[in-house]
């Protein structure tokens, strides 16, 4: 309801498959399309209606960003043009949480196990800070509202899974 509030969705737009969780209720709830990144549409168990690539358009201001070596090969953030600009990232990164203690204005990752080329990985999030946003949002932990591409940086540089690559 609270998503209502702001307006009628008209998208799910799932960041990787293994967030299809009530996806399919909300489809149905709202009569919108299931979309994904194009490598996730075959591990979505409920089908997709629409797969993307790379920077793609969603709506006016909203692009995909397809962050494929950290987790899974679908990952895909959502860039959101405006003021605020908004970032969304799934699973590639968490906000504040302190199950993990990540402290509040830092991000983390909740495991590395599920990343196979942290060089690659490493690339991968640090191109995020080439785009332009104020605030960065995630699928876990709570929202970095002041300086996120610092928090990036600090992260990819402070954290032992990182050093020396």
């Amino acid at each position: 309801s609270e998503i209502e509030n702001l307006g009628r969705p008209s998208l799910v737009f799932l960041t990787c498959a293994f967030h299809e969780r009530d996806a399919d209720a909300f489809r149905k709830r709202w009569g919108c399309p299931v979309c994904i990144h194009e490598l996730g549409s075959a591990a979505v168990e409920i089908g997709v209606d629409q797969t993307v690539r790379d920077d793609a358009k969603l709506s006016e201001g909203v692009r995909t960003v397809h962050l494929p070596d950290v987790y899974w090969a679908e990952e895909t953030a959502l860039h959101i043009a405006g003021n605020p600009s908004v970032l969304i990232v799934g699973d590639a990164l968490c906000g504040p949480r302190s199950d993990i203690g990540v402290p509040p204005g830092h991000v983390g990752l909740f495991s590395t196990k599920h990343i196979r080329d942290a060089a690659a990985g490493k690339r991968t999030l640090e191109r995020l800070c080439d785009l332009q946003f104020d605030v960065l949002l995630f699928g876990h932990g709570d929202p970095v509202l002041e300086a996120p591409c610092d928090a990036i940086r600090s992260f990819l540089s402070s954290h032992d899974f990182w050093r020396g690559l």
